[in-house]
């Protein structure tokens, strides 16, 4: 008889409740991905350009002032990182916080007198979840590096 693989809205739970508990659950088998393809794995998917890991990794590096900076930048990953291709805009008070999407322009009522701006580029907050992916993923398996 085949394994039966467990309902993923059922690992998703157990992982939330576990950590809501500051415990680390283990994953459930099939959960983990081969690094291939985990690094080439869709992360954003912004107006209809998808980055992987490796995109938004390697872009970095090699076009935005990491290891060699590349004379040009490519169009997506400029869209992404300088215009805002996410098409996210934000904005409101401690009461009343707004987010929208495709268009700075209000789509409720209430958002009319509500000042909405970019929170600026994903890339930031991308390249940090992937050093965390990495880290923790290393530290299970060599808890010696940690």
């Amino acid at each position: 008889m085949p394994y039966a693989q467990p309902d993923l809205r059922v690992q998703v739970q157990v992982q939330v409740r576990e950590l809501l508990n500051r415990r680390k659950a283990p994953r459930a088998p099939g959960m983990h991905l081969s690094f291939d393809r985990w690094w080439t794995q869709t992360v954003v998917n912004a107006m209809g350009r998808k980055f992987t890991r490796s995109d938004l990794v390697l872009a970095t590096a090699n076009q935005d002032g990491g290891a060699h900076v590349d004379p040009g930048v490519d169009k997506d990953y400029y869209d992404l990182t300088r215009l805002n291709a996410l098409g996210i805009y934000a904005g409101g008070d401690k009461e009343r916080i707004q987010l929208m999407w495709g268009s700075a322009e209000p789509r409720h009522t209430d958002a009319q007198d509500v000042d909405l701006t970019s929170p600026g580029s994903p890339v930031p907050a991308s390249l940090r979840q992937i050093a965390w992916e990495l880290t923790t993923t290393l530290e299970g398996r060599y808890p010696q590096i940690g």
